[in-house]
């Protein structure tokens, strides 16, 4: 009905609006595009006017990059201006994900963030990720990637889903039950916001399904910016930009 119609563009509008206040107060340029909703494409990014070559159009400060610390210490990530800091629980979880299955590494970030809530600096970004990934290949049944026709194609999405299960049903597992075991231990010491403060995801279990959402979201979202050797990234605003081969603007 139109009154439902109106209020889920209210809702969108006041969602928009206060992503756009939080870039705004961290320091994020923007000139001359604006983000739009389609039924098509969900949020994307569009020229709001003609802008000239060259022009830089948007401009997003290191602390509204989120990634996380690198495994050998990464001399280069400024803790002053990262995005977040990065527990020593959520680093040994990260630091037994393979390296090519970097979008896992980086999901686990995302996880983090969208558990902390409204206590996340970058819960603003997280509210407006897609609940859910339609046509994306790793969420494809076994009929439909034997489908590809092509091996390679369907043994590595086998291997991703295998890996998605086995590490839920494993490190997160035992992250987990080693995270309350810790808690029940501190509640009766008075200490319980220390186990809390130390959860890779604030006391919430993580299961497969949720590893794949996020895995998800850093494969399709996600830039490596600062290059191969550095973790990968979202960059709030521009990973809404659609890809294109005929490029009209570049990140950099």
């Amino acid at each position: 009905s139109s009154s439902i119609s109106e209020q889920e563009s209210a809702l969108e509008a006041a969602v928009l609006n206060s992503f756009a206040r939080w870039l705004e107060s961290n320091g994020a340029k923007t000139n001359g595009v604006r983000m739009v909703q389609t039924r098509a494409m969900n949020w994307g990014l569009t020229a709001s006017r003609d802008v000239d070559e060259g022009a830089r159009l948007a401009r997003l400060p290191r602390r509204l990059q989120l990634s996380y610390r690198h495994d050998d210490g990464d001399d280069d990530f400024d803790d002053a201006s990262a995005s977040t800091s990065t527990p020593p629980s959520l680093t040994r979880l990260i630091d037994q994900v393979p390296a090519d299955l970097w979008s896992a590494k980086l999901g686990l970030a995302l996880l983090r963030e969208r558990a902390l809530g409204a206590k996340s600096r970058f819960a603003p970004y997280v509210r407006l990720l897609p609940a859910a990934h339609q046509g994306i290949p790793l969420f494809f049944s076994p009929a439909n990637a034997a489908a590809l026709q092509y091996p390679p194609v369907a043994a590595q999405l086998r291997r991703r889903a295998r890996f998605l299960m086995d590490f839920a049903d494993g490190p997160l597992k035992q992250a987990y039950a080693e995270e309350k075991k810790k808690r029940l231990l501190q509640e009766e010491d008075g200490t319980s916001n220390v186990a809390y403060a130390s959860s890779p995801f604030d006391g919430y279990a993580v299961e497969a399904d949720a590893l794949g959402w996020a895995t998800a979201c850093a494969s399709s979202r996600a830039f490596r910016v600062r290059g191969p050797d550095h973790p990968a990234a979202f960059l709030p605003l521009i990973d809404v930009a659609n890809h294109a081969f005929d490029a009209s603007a570049v990140v950099r």
